[in-house]
């Protein structure tokens, strides 16, 4: 009762989804469509680190978990210092404070160009930042104090000429960029600053590798992209939009239970674009135009849009429409660089196996903190949030499977079917399938262990 490519397209994808027999699809329904609850809680989000240690080689194939251990002392952060109450205090006092910064900082530069960190700028050129498909960031190990997100978006300006096609301003643009990666929670096990970073080098390497830069997108798009990809997770404290909602927290209400975190890192983020003024030279049409591509593009990664923005990308992006070169109409634009996106922001799915083990056990750290958090304050702990239930986590072949069968499979082929030179992506992507098919079995049949994992490589046959 697995739902195949073809049924996702349907338009009555949610009904049918929820009547889903299959546990597979039940379970990334419940995640995918949480109902909010009419509790007024607030709370301290649990912190805690991931690292490459804490995936252990068992009996052959198979990848345990470590218990997670806290990070320095953020297990002793006051109430006040919790991610979720620190980073959203929406006082006038802050975001007064932030722009003053931004002002000072600002005159300090106004006078200079900018050179970034060269080693890092070393680094991304040997490892042809942009240019390969299955790149895992972490790989460069950055500094506890560097800024790799602010370095990877100067990066593929200057790469692609972009400071000068669109006359930049370079110093605003460099504190810009700061200025947002200084808002990311670092401490997140998965959503900090070098997920950023690797969502804006994925992202680059999709519409570069596929031709729609510079066939069909223009360079106030690209612009757009490499903005939206780095904002798009600002100031998020490892919690998801249902957990803001049923804690009835203002920023929540603020923005009226919708696209809650997604909203709140553009209207920070657009008021420092504005308050920085890179784009002083532009034109007003291009401005308001950038806006609302980026506006669109952070928007489209909260999940509760992935069906809309997938659905939309089948009806209007085909390859009749890609011939010939040119640009596209708006909304056409506005959806391929949607869907782009999507696929770059989970796009840890498509690398090689264990790399992306290591995003999972990062993505599920953050979700038994939620759990934690939920049970604490007496809320019904969200799905793939329950650490206590032996596959109550994303790091499950059980839960991995319907991921990919209900979203990553009908999504990746979907783009590739339009842009073949992106296949790859496909390829790595139903790779990593079958390493969760392994593990799903391995966990149901311990006999079958050896069988599965020589079966897709995991362990070498004796014959090899």
């Amino acid at each position: 009762d697995i739902l195949t490519s073809k049924d996702l397209m349907k338009p009555d994808l949610k009904e049918q989804l929820s009547n889903s027999k299959s546990p597979y699809n039940a379970n990334v329904s419940r995640f995918l469509m949480q109902e909010t609850q009419d509790l007024d809680f607030s709370t301290e989000s649990p912190v805690g680190s991931c690292s490459p240690n804490n995936l252990v080689a068992t009996s052959p194939g198979r990848i345990k978990l470590r218990p997670m251990t806290s990070m320095g002392e953020r297990s002793s952060l006051s109430e006040a210092d919790s991610p979720v109450k620190r980073m959203f205090t929406t006082s006038k006092d802050r975001m007064g404070s932030m722009f003053n910064d931004i002002q000072e900082q600002y005159e300090k530069l106004k006078h200079t160009s900018y050179s970034g960190d060269k080693e890092m700028k070393q680094k991304f050129k040997e490892n042809e930042l942009g240019m390969n498909f299955h790149f895992n960031i972490l790989i460069l190990g950055f500094p506890e104090e560097s800024y790799p997100l602010m370095n990877c978006c100067m990066y593929f300006l200057h790469k692609l000429e972009l400071i000068k096609r669109l006359n930049l301003h370079e110093a605003r643009l460099a504190l810009f960029f700061k200025q947002v990666e200084s808002g990311y929670i670092r401490f997140n096990p998965y959503h900090n600053n070098v997920h950023a970073a690797d969502v804006t080098q994925r992202l680059m390497t999709i519409l570069c590798a596929s031709g729609a830069y510079p066939s069909h997108l223009r360079d106030i798009d690209m612009l757009a992209a490499i903005v939206a990809a780095a904002i798009h997770d600002y100031e998020h404290p490892g919690t998801n939009n249902a957990y803001m909602v049923n804690t009835g927290h203002d920023i929540a209400q603020q923005h009226n239970d919708q696209h809650v975190l997604e909203n709140n890192s553009l209207r920070v983020c657009l008021g420092m674009l504005v308050k920085t003024n890179f784009v002083i030279k532009m034109s007003r049409s291009d401005k308001r135009e950038l806006r609302k591509t980026i506006i669109s593009m952070v928007l489209a990664t909260d999940m509760a849009e992935h069906f809309r923005v997938v659905s939309q990308f089948s009806q209007k992006i085909t390859q009749a429409s890609m011939q010939p070169e040119g640009p596209l109409r708006s909304d056409q634009k506005l959806t391929l660089l949607e869907m782009a996106m999507k696929l770059a922001d989970i796009g840890h799915t498509t690398l090689l196996e264990l790399e992306h083990v290591h995003w999972v056990t990062a993505i599920q750290e953050e979700f038994f903190n939620q759990g934690d958090a939920e049970k604490e304050q007496g809320l019904v702990i969200s799905p793939l949030c329950d650490k206590t239930k032996a596959d109550g986590g994303p790091a499950s072949g059980a839960n991995q499977i319907g991921f990919f069968d209900v979203i990553c499979i009908p999504m990746f082929s979907a783009f590739v079917e339009v842009f073949p030179t992106c296949a790859p992506l496909l390829d790595q992507l139903n790779k990593n399938y079958k390493y969760w098919m392994c593990d799903k079995e391995m966990n149901e049949n311990q006999p079958n262990l050896c069988a599965s994992a020589i079966a897709i490589n995991i362990i070498p046959s004796e014959e090899s």
